[in-house]
């Protein structure tokens, strides 16, 4: 499901081609879990759903490749991310016979249910344009989750719902555009 992101990034050239990338954000992410039951001693059960909405405060930190395709800069990034869940709401839901009412739950806090901390790798691509006084900037970026969001099991959720989180890590994959602009002030050589 869709998310958002907000923040500033840092830069700074290591080499003539070579960036250095920091970037301090706020993001959400939203995704949604459906499994189909079968059980024949529960006659009519269809399907268990959950929809969850994560936040978090994260820094990516990552080294970006930049060459020319005509007058376009182009880049390719690669690097990490780390970032602290600041909050966490979840919503399940089953349903029975297709004839009667699904049973859906309220949103509630899974903070507790989920790790601190978040460790992804990094992978990326875009274009830079050079407009006055700054830079215009379009990209994707996907995040490899490395570690596992799970922390405990809700047993409310298991008992009234029958939905059980499974391990799993979190894959996000994002469109960015942004504009920079430079601190950095040219002195003529003599």
């Amino acid at each position: 499901k869709t998310g958002f992101q907000v923040g500033l990034g840092f830069g700074r050239y290591i080499s003539k081609n070579m960036v250095l990338n920091i970037e301090f954000n706020f993001a959400s992410s939203q995704y949604k879990f459906t499994d189909e039951i079968r059980q024949p001693l529960i006659d009519g059960l269809s399907s268990v759903s959950y929809t969850e909405k994560l936040f978090k405060v994260e820094m990516p930190v990552y080294v970006a490749y930049e060459f020319n395709i005509k007058k376009v800069n182009c880049y390719v990034s690669l690097g990490a991310s780390a970032a602290k869940i600041t909050g966490a709401t979840g919503q399940p839901s089953r349903k029975f016979h297709e004839n009667m009412q699904s049973l859906s739950g309220e949103s509630t806090d899974v903070s507790n249910y989920r790790t601190n901390m978040l460790y992804s790798g990094l992978a990326g691509a875009g274009i830079r344009y050079k407009v006055p006084k700054g830079v215009i900037a379009v990209g994707l970026r996907a995040g490899f989750g490395i570690n596992n969001i799970v922390a405990s099991y809700n047993n409310e959720f298991i008992g009234k719902f029958y939905y059980q989180d499974d391990d799993f890590s979190l894959n996000t994959y994002s469109l960015t555009a942004g504009y920079y602009f430079s601190f950095y002030k040219p002195k003529k050589q003599r």
